[in-house]
């Protein structure tokens, strides 16, 4: 993969190359599919870029959307990384900036709330299917979207000819709802999330529900399943196994009363189709394993509507290893890693009727060992076994982000991608279901690393992503 600088060099030459009768040309087809679109005639206030020297010409729509009535505002920078849109009445109000931008005058223009702003035009170099864009490498706009109200819609403005598949994309990026050419609106991938928390359900959850739903729909999401954790009888680390499996929850343990999480998620699923969201929400569960409870889920958990229920293992030997991992890291990654997959493959054959495999390679998350990665090679004949079961039984496998970007934002460590040759080899024995996961905890972390995640997978051959609805598979198209 090319690294940002090279791509957005490259793309600044294009750019540069097309001449300026077909950017002037584009810029007003451009416009002219904007204007034509019900974002622009639903718009109350527009916060738009002035185009300048290469980039797609605005001056057209800032007078036409001044003439329609609406509320203008651009963009004026503040500090280093840092822009405020301003209210402008007219074109003559603008002056160039330190930066050789036009931009409002503070002393003049009125500043505009961000939670007022219906419809953001983003300049973009490139962008990919995801929705994703590469401009000049200072982050204003990045900073700017998370303050917008769910409401708004994010469009990037783009030439012809200026997808870059191949872009990177950092965990802090945005991504934007929308992206316009001069032959109209390109379809971008279904936001999808099969497995997050909240603080009202999950104790190592860092963000609440309506603080996950708001993030949900200001980044568009289609679908977000929540899959908050049921690990009975994990008490402070340590399994005490004491009552049955849908007994309400001792002090401290790890499970809530199932009937008030499913009576909670129907209300505020009813709430968001109230409000005619494009999100809706989906009822999951995220089963911790443990052998001896095996029986227990199988008869309780389905009396509950769940839309998915995600089969996971936090704990080994009674310890929830993410808290007393010596029992189990002790051994070596060899053996560590070799016995986490036994119980995977224990899981899957326990007769528990679960959806989706979750984080398979969770364990790699808490070793310590210098290289913590998990590979094919290494434990060939249990990955072979545990993808067969997966096939057979038509259990989806999860491809979960967050063993990478939690290590990324903690401690500024990237591991890169779980080893491809896991995806490559359960694709070549059949395997088709992937999901796409993030499994966030905090603010900020939904879609994180999944456009780079999804690309790696399409090369290996996945064209489908998957999510569950009343416990049946959904497809979706991988872009």
């Amino acid at each position: 993969m090319q690294n940002k600088e090279k791509i957005r060099n490259d793309l600044i030459k294009e750019r540069f190359d097309i001449g300026p009768e077909q950017r002037l040309k584009q810029s007003a087809k451009i416009i002219e599919n904007l204007i034509d679109s019900d974002f622009y005639k639903k718009s109350e206030l527009i916060f738009t870029f002035y185009g300048m020297k290469e980039e797609i010409n605005t001056e057209i729509l800032i007078k036409q959307a001044l003439l329609d009535k609406k509320q203008v505002a651009l963009p004026l920078v503040t500090g280093k990384g840092i822009m405020a849109a301003y209210l402008i009445n007219d074109l003559s109000e603008l002056k160039e900036d330190k930066y050789g931008i036009m931009s409002p005058d503070p002393e003049k223009a009125t500043l505009a709330d961000p939670q007022d702003i219906d419809l953001v035009l983003v300049p973009l170099l490139g962008y990919n299917f995801h929705g994703y864009r590469i401009g000049y490498g200072e982050g204003y706009y990045d900073r700017y979207l998370s303050k917008l109200s769910s409401k708004c819609i994010k469009m990037g403005l783009a030439f012809r000819g200026f997808l870059a598949e191949d872009l990177p994309v950092d965990y802090f990026d945005y991504p934007l709802d929308k992206i316009l050419t001069p032959d109209g609106f390109v379809k971008l991938m279904d936001r999808v999330e099969t497995h997050c928390h909240c603080t009202e359900f999950s104790p190592d959850c860092k963000r609440s529900f309506s603080d996950l739903i708001e993030e949900a729909e200001q980044k568009n999401f289609k679908i977000i399943t929540l899959t908050d954790h049921y690990d009975k009888d994990i008490i402070a680390g340590k399994s005490y196994p004491g009552t049955k499996v849908g007994a309400l929850p001792r002090e401290g343990e790890w499970i809530f009363d199932l009937g008030e999480y499913v009576d909670f998620c129907f209300k505020e699923r009813a709430k968001l189709a109230a409000k005619n969201s494009d999100t809706e929400l989906l009822i999951g569960l995220e089963v911790g394993y443990q052998d001896y409870l095996a029986n227990g889920y199988i008869e309780v958990l389905p009396q509950y509507p769940f839309d998915l229920i995600i089969g996971s293992i936090h704990t080994m030997y009674r310890d929830d290893f993410a808290v007393y991992g010596d029992s189990l890291y002790k051994q070596g990654k060899q053996k560590a890693y070799d016995e986490y997959l036994k119980a995977l493959i224990e899981m899957t054959e326990s007769g528990l009727d679960f959806d989706m495999l979750g984080h398979f390679d969770y364990v790699i998350r808490y070793s310590g060992f210098e290289d913590p990665k998990m590979y094919y090679r290494d434990h060939k004949e249990l990955f072979d076994y545990l993808f067969k079961l997966l096939i057979e039984k038509g259990i989806c496998l999860e491809v979960n982000t967050r063993t990478r970007y939690r290590q990324i934002i903690s401690d500024g460590v990237d591991w890169g991608m779980t080893d491809p040759e896991i995806f490559q080899r359960y694709y070549d024995l059949g395997g088709r279901m992937i999901s796409f996961a993030t499994d966030a905890h905090s603010t900020g972390e939904l879609h994180c690393l999944i456009s780079e995640t999804v690309r790696a997978l399409k090369k290996i051959g996945f064209k489908k992503g998957t999510y569950f609805k009343q416990r049946k598979p959904v497809f979706y198209d991988l872009l």
